[in-house]
């Protein structure tokens, strides 16, 4: 875990950091990027490497999908009620 001006950049690489996760994003709103495996590639094309989410207390959450680092399967979106800002 890393400390940056925001607040803490957390890799979500167990199921335990995946459900803690899980739980914030379904009661406060946030940030939600998908950040693709190759950027010389249009989306279509593309696969998506990593969420990037950030919360309202300024923690950084960046949860592998289809990377070496995943060790769980989330390559389904988040599902929540929350407002979510995305990146169009």
């Amino acid at each position: 875990m890393e400390q940056t001006l925001l607040g803490k950049v957390i890799v979500v690489d167990t199921i335990q950091k995946f459900g803690q996760l899980m739980m914030g994003v379904k009661t406060t709103p946030f940030l939600y990027l998908q950040l693709y495996s190759d950027i010389n590639k249009h989306p279509l094309e593309n696969r998506v490497s990593c969420y990037y989410i950030l919360s309202p207390t300024g923690n950084e959450y960046i949860v592998p999908v289809n990377h070496i680092e995943n060790v769980i399967d989330c390559s389904d979106e988040l599902e929540t009620d929350q407002k979510v800002a995305v990146y169009d």
